[in-house]
C-alpha cells in the first residue's frame, strides 16, 4: 500500500473540489431519499442504495471535473 503517495494527492486543489462536489451531491441525494421515506432504517436496502448512489455520484463528480 502506498499511503504516502495517496495522502500526497491531497496537495492538489482538484482533489478537494472533488470531495466537496461529492459531499454536496450525496447530501442532496440522501436528504431527498430520507425526506420521501424511501429508506427508513439501516438494512440491506439502505446500504445498497447508499453504495450505488455513492458510486454513481462519485463517477458524476469525476466526469464533471474530468478526472480519471
Amino acid at each position: 500500500m502506498e499511503f504516502k503517495k495517496s495522502f500526497n494527492e491531497l496537495k492538489k486543489p482538484i482533489v478537494w473540489v472533488h470531495y466537496a462536489l461529492g459531499t454536496f451531491f450525496l447530501y442532496l441525494f440522501f436528504s431527498y431519499i430520507l425526506n420521501i421515506n424511501f429508506v427508513q432504517q439501516l438494512n440491506f436496502t439502505g446500504i445498497a442504495v447508499f453504495f450505488f448512489a455513492y458510486v454513481f455520484l462519485d463517477r458524476c463528480s469525476h466526469a464533471i471535473l474530468n478526472l480519471v
